[in-house]
């Protein structure tokens, strides 16, 4: 999955963030407070349409009475398998709606706006569920300085754990008895 855009309004610390992914890596730097982590829960939100607290918690807060703050959104524009999609999600009066859209030689095609739809379409499309989406992306605190004392194997067990390649290895150890009765 390649992110090109991200578009965030009324979320946690953003009031209006625009965030234009060039090709390669990105870097997001910052002071603690500035919202780098509000980035990363606003592509969780857009792919996968939960986040760590209560969405309604997630609405900005405003910031004078001529400050409103009547909904909360994030649009992602990404790429995979050769194709551009944007999924948008709003948070309105304690209802959230949802748009899953690919973008063909310039005309937009409608793929969903019904929320199961839309997660169970980005799922088959980048290959990631959110748990797995968040063990890729988010390393816990604590997690780095284990990874860099631990012995090679202490290593390899962590690293399956954060990429959640130990529930595929279960798998694999499961179909063994099916494939030798196959064989």
């Amino acid at each position: 999955m390649i992110l090109n855009k991200l578009e965030i309004e009324n979320f946690r610390s953003h009031k209006d963030t625009t965030i234009e992914f060039p090709r390669g890596i990105t870097l997001i730097v910052g002071k603690n407070g500035a919202g780098k982590s509000s980035i990363l829960e606003a592509i969780s939100f857009a792919l996968f349409g939960e986040i760590n607290t209560s969405l309604d918690e997630a609405i900005r807060q405003p910031s004078s009475s001529s400050d409103i703050v009547d909904k909360m959104s994030v649009k992602l524009t990404f790429e995979h398998g050769g194709k551009t999609y944007v999924v948008m999600r709003q948070r309105r009066k304690n209802k959230t709606t949802v748009r899953l859209t690919e973008l063909l030689d310039g005309h937009i095609k409608l793929i969903s706006e019904k929320v199961n739809d839309v997660n169970n379409e980005i799922k088959a499309k980048i290959g990631l569920d959110k748990e797995s989406f968040k063990n890729a992306v988010y390393i816990k605190q604590g997690e780095i300085t284990k990874l860099t004392d631990a012995t090679p194997a202490e290593r390899k067990e962590l690293v399956s754990k954060l990429l959640n390649i130990e529930s595929v290895a279960k798998a694999y150890d499961n179909m063994k008895g099916v494939i030798d009765d196959y064989q």
